[in-house]
C-alpha cells in the first residue's frame, strides 16, 4: 500500500489516502479527489509540487540544476 498526501502550504491542512498501487490511474484519481476536498474546505489550488519525480530518487545534485 502507498500513502498519498497533499498539504496546503499556507494552512498546513492535509488530505491523505492509502492506495494499493502508485500508478497513473490511482495518482490521477487521488489528485482529483484531493483538489475537490480542498475546494470543499475553501482552499483554492494555484499550483502543485510533487516529491514523486526522478529528482527525488536521484543522487543529490542530479536534476536540481
Amino acid at each position: 500500500d502507498n500513502v498519498h498526501s497533499m498539504i496546503d502550504a499556507y494552512s498546513r491542512v492535509a488530505y491523505s489516502e492509502i492506495l494499493p498501487v502508485e500508478d497513473a490511474e490511482h495518482c490521477t484519481g487521488f489528485l482529483e479527489r484531493a483538489v475537490g476536498w480542498f475546494a470543499a474546505h475553501g482552499v483554492t489550488m494555484k499550483a502543485t509540487a510533487s516529491e514523486n519525480s526522478m529528482a527525488a530518487d536521484a543522487p543529490i545534485g542530479i536534476g536540481l540544476m
